[in-house]
């Protein structure tokens, strides 16, 4: 028999799910603060928010990187266990 997830579970969204939303957001900040540079350079764009947006990528890539590296932390862990 299959089991059925209750409607509590289907809710909630998988670690993946979680994981590639988080990647995307990082890439998406990233591109924003890109576009911005370049439109900085035609003067069309305040220093404010282009310092706004570079802050917001650099924070969202070492966000991405430190729950990468506590991933890769855990699943060492999990292999060193012994069974």
């Amino acid at each position: 028999q299959e089991a059925v997830a209750s409607p509590q579970e289907s809710m909630q969204p998988s670690f993946t799910k979680l994981m590639q939303n988080a990647a995307q957001q990082a890439i998406d900040s990233q591109y924003q603060s890109e576009g911005l540079q370049m439109q900085s350079l035609t003067g069309k764009v305040e220093l404010s928010n282009l310092v706004t947006a570079v802050a917001n990528a650099d924070l969202a890539l070492q966000t991405v990187v430190a729950v990468r590296d506590r991933v890769i932390n855990a699943y060492q862990d999990i292999i060193k266990m012994t069974i």
